[in-house]
């Protein structure tokens, strides 16, 4: 019996080992329980006949992991039974080794309530690499989740579009989704959100992919470039294009895998076209101007953050009021009336005449008070 260890690993470093009857469990390791790693070792024989392997914690398979090809141990299980075992990768057993189906193997076993993210009995990179189980089919019959392997390919969602048309400097009015599948082309879910992520661990879970244009002569994928997958899926959305009017290809690139391992087949490509920009459209004002001053032209319709009154919108923010009365940035400040100084200067000559006559008769009268017309007011 074999019972609550912990540690980075079990081992049992002998050449030739048989059990029989044994139990195995409740028991945490960061690896798993037998560990192909071991340093100054490279071949081992385990038979393992009747035995139970319950509540056992692992890394990368709870039971058995087999990553190098260098080398070569052998693990067969007889009339085992596993059950309650977890691993973040293959429930049971993770194996990278092409010589996994003749070196690990599994005659008569049965397999309950193991949990896994990846895999709830195993984990492969590959078909190729998937131990040998006598009941494979009636396993992965019952769950088709029993068995996962890395991701082999990515493929276009089918509710994404053949081809998308933009205007120069418009956004993609739809997503574009890419799906990662498995040998047995069951869907690949990644971490429910890049809100969820509470350390960098996390951050390393997220596959991140890149985009890329086939002619950047003429054209240019304004903001950034980097997405990341999320949920079941990478969605390539609020993509923002400028070019020259033609037909072109946008490449989704996958530049690191999360927690998963790199496959070859992780680029797709599609179809994009940059129609002609409608100057003489009738339902909207559109220009065609290098707002990006990058040498290539977007197609817009102007916005002005505030209305231009009755002139009109020419450009982000650039009011005309050539054919109103009114002034201003927005078209909205009255104009300053024109002196006309001829008229100027005779209300100024008049005002002067007027003071002066003013004076005059004040003089005559402080001089003339004692006249009686004067005095007597008649």
């Amino acid at each position: 019996c074999f019972s609550r260890v912990y540690g980075n690993y079990f081992y049992v470093s002998f050449e030739s080992s048989e059990v029989y009857n044994s139990f195995y469990g409740r028991s945490i390791f960061y690896n798993e329980f037998f560990y192909d790693k071991i340093e100054n070792s490279n071949a081992g024989y385990y038979a393992i006949t009747s035995s139970i392997f319950d509540n056992i914690y692992g890394g990368y398979g709870s039971v058995v992991g087999v990553f190098n090809d260098n080398y070569n141990y052998q693990f067969y299980f007889t009339r085992c039974k596993f059950v309650n075992n977890y691993s973040k990768f293959g429930g049971v057993v993770y194996s990278i080794n092409i010589n996994s189906p003749v070196n690990v193997r599994f005659e008569d076993c049965t397999f309950e309530n193991n949990r896994s993210e990846f895999g709830l009995i195993a984990y492969s990179l590959s078909k190729e690499t998937i131990p040998y189980f006598s009941n494979f089919d009636e396993l992965i019959k019952n769950n088709n989740n029993n068995f996962i392997t890395n991701p082999t390919k990515i493929i276009k969602d089918e509710i994404s579009p053949d081809k998308l048309k933009i205007l120069s400097g418009n956004y993609f009015k739809e997503d574009i989704i890419y799906k990662l599948y498995d040998d047995f082309n069951s869907q690949i879910c990644f971490l429910s959100s890049i809100n969820n992520m509470n350390n960098d661990n996390d951050i390393e879970r997220i596959p991140i992919y890149t985009l890329e244009v086939n002619d950047t002569l003429n054209t240019k994928i304004i903001g950034s470039k980097l997405g990341y997958c999320y949920l079941d899926s990478c969605r390539i959305s609020k993509v923002r294009i400028v070019g020259n009017p033609g037909v072109y290809t946008l490449t989704f690139k996958l530049l690191s895998f999360g927690n998963l391992l790199k496959f070859y087949n992780s680029t797709s490509s599609f179809e994009f076209e940059i129609l002609p920009c409608p100057l003489n459209s009738s339902n909207k004002y559109y220009i065609l101007q290098d707002i990006e001053k990058i040498n290539l032209k977007s197609c817009y319709v102007p916005i002005c953050d505030k209305p231009c009154n009755k002139g009109k919108c020419i450009g982000n923010n650039i009011c005309n009021c050539n054919d109103t009365f009114l002034k201003g940035r927005y078209c909205n400040q009255y104009p300053k009336l024109k002196h006309i100084h001829v008229i100027d200067n005779a209300y100024i000559t008049i005002s002067l005449l007027l003071i002066l006559l003013s004076f005059g008769l004040m003089y005559g009268i402080y001089f003339q008070k004692d006249n009686k017309f004067i005095k007597g007011g008649k």
